[in-house]
């Protein structure tokens, strides 16, 4: 449990009665680092409606107006990530899904990989086998698959 003292240090006011933590405080000045422009605002709560969220990011534009930029529920390190993901200024987004979208497809692709050598591994076995009836258990579904070339009908799937 904090004593009062470690309690006020870890604090800092921000509005009249209103308290966030240190890391929060940090959180708001790397916004500002990051752009001037940019600040985080608290929204009195006696002025909002209940659906509203608590802090906002607003940017003061050259016309001298302050326009939201996005609603903010918890101050966090997830609103940076939204900030530098939504800044096309700074960074080129087509650049940024076309990175994710090339990882995501060597994922796919190391999955396929693995599905056919394991089908491979499976069908070489069996042709080596002398027996009627063989069974492995799938590395990705976790089921237990068995072959019987005795019986005419489907391979029999027991699942995990």
């Amino acid at each position: 449990m904090l004593t009062e003292e470690q309690t006020k240090q870890r604090l800092v006011e921000i509005a009249q009665g209103v308290y966030v933590e240190r890391d929060v405080l940090n959180i708001v000045e790397k916004v500002k680092e990051y752009d001037e422009n940019l600040s985080i605002k608290f929204c009195e709560p006696s002025l909002s409606d209940p659906g509203d969220a608590p802090y906002k990011l607003v940017e003061r534009c050259r016309d001298g107006m302050e326009r939201v930029v996005f609603d903010i529920w918890e101050l966090n390190g997830s609103i940076l990530d939204r900030l530098y993901d939504a800044d096309t200024q700074k960074n080129d987004i087509l650049l940024s899904i076309d990175g994710k979208n090339l990882i995501a497809k060597k994922k796919e692709d190391q999955r396929y990989k693995e599905a056919i050598e394991l089908a491979h591994d499976v069908t070489v076995s069996m042709l080596k086998s002398n027996k009627h009836k063989w069974t492995y258990k799938d590395n990705i579904t976790g089921n237990i698959v068995t072959f019987d070339d005795r019986n005419k009908g489907p391979m029999k799937v027991e699942r995990a």
